[in-house]
């Protein structure tokens, strides 16, 4: 089983000593859960209280290999806001491409 890496940059401010959390989910395209990947439904990403800008946190979703050879296929991650003194800003969903190691 592989896994991919979803993370999230700081871009502007700092936490002042308080810790904020993310939330990371996944969304179904071409890639299924529990076939291609396993979901992944609001796994806290947390900032610590010295957070800055550009720093980051990240998560993962964990990949199924099987032994099929199948095409490229996509799933989506989302991040949201679960702390008030933290908000995500510009593109908040990014798509993630499963390429085929069967092939």
């Amino acid at each position: 089983m592989g896994r991919v890496m979803v993370c999230a940059v700081i871009v502007r401010g700092e936490l002042d000593g308080t810790t904020a959390t993310l939330a990371l989910s996944t969304l179904d395209g071409s890639a299924i859960n529990t076939e291609d990947y396993v979901a992944v439904d609001s796994e806290p990403l947390l900032l610590g209280p010295v957070a800055v800008a550009g720093d980051s946190v990240c998560g993962t979703v964990p990949l199924i290999d099987d032994e099929i050879s199948e095409p490229m296929e996509s799933f989506s991650v989302t991040l949201e806001s679960e702390s008030n003194n933290t908000s995500v800003e510009g593109t908040s969903r990014a798509r993630v491409t499963i390429l085929d190691d069967d092939s």
